[in-house]
């Protein structure tokens, strides 16, 4: 029977990859309107290789992009080679917000599995990696906050996806065996497998982004347990193991 269903947050709820890939490219549009000329396509290209090289949580993409600028205004096609770095630093910070706000919203089937999940008596938390800071304002602005009994991070806790012990630590936390919690979350290697190592009830959702099998064509040595396209699904599969 299952007493507890755990959610990954990032492109499970919402669309996350495409909404920062939206972001960033609307901080560099925000710092050519305030008065930096380069090519766009190059300023893409190499903001992404930051992004690639550093990783999504580094704090300095565009102080890193518009130094790389600077050392190389050929390629990068600028006009005004000696531009203060701290005005276009700002101005992308600046764009990259405004776009995240005014598109960051759930996936169109969250909001109503997760209302009727808590109306029948389902008790749920949220299982995440990322900076506390940015996952807390990424649910404040979701307004899905208050559908989770608890919420876990994971530097708030000093383990992250794909460690087992991650899941084995929320469990133990919410006091369920892990026969008895069922997880959903959009990536099989972090998602998936730790969470089926510790013999809790997995459910793939496809959301169709750069994880999910059906696009990148990548195979597993393993399965979850149910796969899904939509959550309206998950109801009947909840209720079919309780």
């Amino acid at each position: 029977m299952i007493h507890l269903i755990g959610f990954d947050l990032d492109d499970t709820l919402f669309n996350a990859s495409e909404l920062a890939t939206q972001a960033r490219i609307g901080g560099l549009k925000k710092i050519q309107e305030c008065g930096l000329n380069f090519s766009l396509q190059e300023g893409i290209n190499g903001l992404f290789d930051i992004v690639k090289e550093f990783g999504s949580n580094y704090t300095h993409h565009y102080d890193t992009l518009l130094e790389r600028m600077k050392k190389d205004p050929v390629k990068y096609e600028i006009t005004i080679p000696d531009f203060k770095i701290p005005k276009y630093v700002a101005a992308g910070i600046m764009g990259y917000h405004e776009v995240k706000v005014k598109n960051i919203k759930p996936f169109e089937d969250v909001l109503g599995c997760l209302v009727t999940l808590k109306k029948i008596g389902y008790p749920m938390i949220l299982i995440s990696d990322g900076r506390p800071i940015k996952q807390y304002e990424k649910l404040h602005r979701l307004k899905i906050e208050q559908f989770f009994t608890d919420i876990f991070i994971s530097e708030e806790i000093g383990l992250q996806k794909p460690n087992p012990e991650y899941f084995k630590y929320c469990l133990n936390e919410m006091d369920v065996l892990p026969s008895e919690f069922m997880y959903v979350g959009d990536r099989m290697d972090h998602d998936i497998k730790p969470a089926k190592d510790i013999g809790i009830n997995t459910v793939l959702i496809h959301r169709k982004g750069k994880y999910d099998p059906i696009i990148s064509g990548k195979s597993y040595p393993y399965q979850a347990d149910y796969e899904i396209s939509s959550l309206e699904d998950l109801l009947p599969i909840v209720k079919s193991i309780s």
